[in-house]
């Protein structure tokens, strides 16, 4: 399966489709290429920075820029793991993709936007939307403290 680069919009998108082409990518040491879990967690900092930091902030520990105009503070994503004894990783997932099962109404709402819909906005390959947000859930997991 190949990927054309001219498809991918942005690069988060052709970052998200080389870790899903490449799942087992990893060289000798010292020549160039990265194991595919940095790559993915690589892809999913940049979906990160685009689409949850403007929230969560930079460093995930919910002190975004529009953290002002939310009815509620927003969880410090970088303790998920000490929250739950374990990274949620099912939890986190159905919250990204279907922004369920949110305790905190910080959008007045009860829920964030689900963000599945947007991927397949950016590109509608299902494989390409399912990187994205596995490799989101990578770079959240390696958020934690």
């Amino acid at each position: 399966m190949a990927v054309s680069v001219s498809r991918c919009v942005g690069a988060s998108a052709c970052a998200a489709s080389l870790v899903l082409l490449c799942p087992t990518a990893s060289r000798g040491q010292g020549d160039g290429y990265q194991p595919a879990r940095d790559l993915a967690i690589a892809a999913g900092r940049a979906t990160y920075t685009q689409f949850c930091s403007p929230c969560h902030g930079t460093d995930g520990r919910g002190h975004g820029p529009v953290l002002s105009i939310l009815a509620t503070p927003l969880p410090d994503l970088t303790q998920l793991k000490r929250r739950y004894k374990q990274f949620p990783l099912e939890k986190a997932e159905q919250i990204l993709v279907r922004a369920q099962d949110l305790t905190a109404p910080a959008h007045g709402s009860g829920q964030m936007p689900a963000w599945e819909p947007v991927f397949r906005s950016i590109d509608s390959s299902a494989p390409l939307v399912r990187a994205r947000v596995a490799n989101l859930l990578a770079y959240l997991e390696s958020l934690q403290e």
